[in-house]
């Protein structure tokens, strides 16, 4: 329901098909904490047509609750539905053989990347950056060419993760990783709300990496 992902809310993600049929959204996510203007009587009455909504963050649960007639439940995100044997079943082997740092962020942040520099020179280790294209300006490894099994494993073997990204905080949090969180605030509540509901909250810093221990 991210209008910036899908060019402006698209019918199909609420289940706007013709025909009589079940609508139900399950962990749905808006990406920010509010609907616009311009799609906020379109999102009201579609969500309004289903049989039952859950979506993933405590704010949007709060924020649509105000807005629709019926109600609406929050949840986890999907990637909680397996364990973390189940993730490890399907990673790809090891190409790593040493310790290191892994950087992984879905917005470029220069204060992150910074922190990852200081905490691999800091431990002694390589820095390893997941990136969608490569960046010729840096001189630290880059993996940009990967699929699902390899970022399970490049966070599986990382010694110490830093990320501004939902799913690499989730991962860390479920493969039980060192790591910490660079404020995303342009992402909405996901990250805060998860950090909070596990207890981890501690690991959302604005910059630096005094937490890792």
């Amino acid at each position: 329901w991210n209008p910036a992902i899908t060019g402006g809310l698209d019918p199909v993600f609420f289940a706007n098909f013709p025909g009589d049929h079940k609508k139900i959204s399950f962990a749905a996510s808006m990406g920010a904490s509010s609907f616009s203007n311009n799609n906020l009587a379109l999102a009201e009455a579609w969500i309004n047509e289903m049989d039952a909504c859950s979506v993933r963050e405590i704010q949007t649960q709060e924020y649509l609750s105000g807005l629709v007639s019926i109600p609406v439940v929050q949840v986890l995100d999907p990637v909680f539905l397996l364990e973390k044997e189940d993730y490890e079943a399907i990673m790809a082997p090891s190409k790593i053989k040493k310790p290191y740092v892994l950087l992984y962020c879905v917005v470029s942040n220069p204060t992150a990347t910074q922190a990852a520099k200081e905490a691999a020179e800091r431990y002694g280790m390589p820095l390893i950056e997941i990136r969608s294209s490569k960046d010729y300006r840096v001189g630290h490894i880059q993996v940009y060419d990967i699929g699902p099994a390899e970022f399970l494993r490049y966070i599986q073997d990382a010694a110490y993760v830093l990320t501004n990204s939902f799913h690499g905080t989730a991962f860390s949090i479920l493969l039980e990783k060192n790591f910490l969180v660079i404020d995303n605030k342009a992402r909405g509540s996901r990250i805060t709300d998860l950090l909070q509901l596990v207890g981890l909250s501690d690991r959302l810093t604005e910059g630096g990496t005094q937490m890792f221990n």
